[in-house]
């Protein structure tokens, strides 16, 4: 009895066997035809978007067919192609911090599968830089401006620099914390801006790259301010790290004594005098004060005043003075260009039209145009 059920055991495993290698048998005849792929099975890409090409030939009974291309990932689109026996792939730009992998996979009936693994590398400016390093430099600081330079390590990483009243950025316990809430300001700029104007969000136009060589104007006088900088990615991440420059600036110049200006809003009419009978020639001018703060101080910006007025091809004589002085610094009915409504500076100084030659007087006043002459 027991040699019986040894004999069916046997049997029965025989049996298996044939059975397998018939199963075999049949798989290798429905194999009739073979994908050939005419480049690496891994293609590197760099993180910019691109195109994918695979080059293939197919032999055997499907000769003359194209495979079916299907990718396992949304980033690899598949493109028509005009060229016999190219399959065509086109790839999203890379925009994150790591390398990202996907894979094609060709497939046509009879044909055994061809796996192509396609890997993108990281985008570099959505990359955090730990290693980047600051050199900051204030100089050239007036009442109400002041000069910024900043060199970073590494010209090839994004970083983020404001300019912020020194009693704003002690406010904060921690370097950390003031991080925290400029890079969640930037971040809700940037979305608001997307969504107002309908483009696609990005951070791009709020951060620095290299070199920046800049003057800060409108400041206010006798404040103390602080320059901030930090790395920041376009993902948003950073480091940690921040550097800072503190900086206060001056008093506003004290108009000079040498000139008397009267301003009559109602009549818009300047009216200046010289205080001593011994000056001699002098220039008048009215200027934004945006624009009058722009200079590092008063007697810079009649010196500017005098170059342009040297370089326009304009008889300087014509834009000199001397006793008193008064012009209407509006006119309704003037074909020229007119004032707009804000604040101004009138300022006046002696001078040969050449040099500047004595004290700048000053006086601010607002401008309101007409109701009469607005839209």
């Amino acid at each position: 009895m027991k040699k019986l059920i040894n004999t069916v055991i046997v049997a029965l495993a025989l049996t298996g066997v044939t059975v397998s290698c018939q199963k075999q048998s049949v798989s290798e005849q429905q194999t009739d035809s073979q994908i050939t792929v005419d480049r690496e099975r891994i293609v590197n890409c760099t993180c910019e978007a691109g195109v994918v090409e695979i080059p293939y030939s197919v032999t055997g009974a499907s000769a003359g067919l194209c495979p079916r291309a299907v990718p396992d990932v949304d980033w690899l689109i598949q493109e028509e192609s005009t060229e016999e026996g190219i399959i065509l792939f086109s790839l999203t730009e890379n925009r994150s911090p790591e390398d990202r992998t996907g894979r094609i996979t060709l497939s046509l009936s009879g044909a055994k599968p061809v796996k192509l693994t396609v890997i993108q590398a990281a985008d570099s400016d959505y990359k955090v830089n730990p290693a980047l390093s600051f050199t900051l430099n204030v100089s050239e600081v007036s009442y109400s401006s002041a000069d910024i330079e900043i060199t970073p390590s590494d010209n090839n990483s994004y970083y983020y620099y404001g300019v912020v009243e020194a009693s704003l950025r002690d406010s904060f316990a921690t370097e950390e914390a003031f991080l925290e809430a400029n890079t969640e300001a930037i971040e809700e700029t940037a979305r608001k801006y997307a969504e107002k104007y309908g483009r696609e969000y990005s951070l791009e136009p709020y951060l620095n790259k290299g070199y920046v060589k800049t003057t800060l104007s409108s400041l206010k006088s006798e404040t103390a301010y602080v320059l901030t900088v930090f790395d920041m990615s376009l993902s948003g991440e950073y480091s940690g790290r921040l550097f800072q420059a503190y900086f206060t600036t001056g008093r506003i110049p004290a108009s000079s004594a040498e000139f008397n200006i009267s301003i009559d809003e109602s009549a818009y009419t300047l009216t200046v005098s010289p205080t001593s009978a011994e000056t001699g020639t002098y220039a008048v001018e009215i200027l934004s004060k945006a624009d009058w703060q722009r200079y590092s101080s008063p007697k810079k910006c009649a010196e500017s005043f005098l170059d342009y007025i040297s370089s326009s091809g304009n008889n300087v004589s014509a834009y000199l003075h001397s006793g008193e002085f008064a012009t209407r610094y509006y006119s309704p009915s003037s074909q020229g260009p007119s004032m707009t409504s804000g604040d101004y500076v009138a300022y006046a100084f002696a001078t040969d039209g050449v040099r500047v030659q004595s004290g700048v007087s000053y006086t601010f006043f607002h401008f309101e145009e007409p109701q009469s002459n607005l839209p």
